[in-house]
């Protein structure tokens, strides 16, 4: 699944080569995008880490911190299990692949819906 956030670039990482193998190159670069969002209940402020890939590790040379940004990403998860350990620890990628500059405000469009009324909603939860 592909999804997209918009929001301010607060922090870029330097690109590191985190593969085991000499032999065999695995880049990886990480930059964080600080989201808010305003809906009746205030404003609502999220720090969300990316990462980017190998031959996309570039993409982000072309935008300075406080940039307004929109991220397109996909999430991966995986799980690992320690050696000697009778569960998995579960983990989450947020794997940025087009990071586009937005022009004005980069915030999240309010969400001022009226509260639901539990009580004669339809749904069955």
């Amino acid at each position: 699944m592909n999804y997209e956030i918009l929001g301010n670039l607060l922090k870029k990482y330097d690109t590191v080569n985190v593969s085991k193998d000499p032999a065999k190159d695995f880049n990886k670069r990480e930059f964080v995008v600080e989201v808010t969002e305003t809906n009746s209940q205030g404003v609502f402020t999220d720090t969300i880490k990316f990462e980017l890939t190998q031959d996309k590790v570039t993409i982000l040379d072309a935008f300075n911190v406080g940039d307004s940004i929109k991220v397109q990403f996909g999430i991966n998860g995986r799980a690992w299990t320690k050696q000697g350990a009778t569960e998995p620890t579960y983990f989450n990628n947020l794997k940025a692949w087009k990071i586009e500059k937005v022009e004005g405000s980069a915030q999240v469009p309010s969400n001022d819906a009226p509260p639901i009324d539990d009580e004669n909603s339809d749904l069955p939860f």
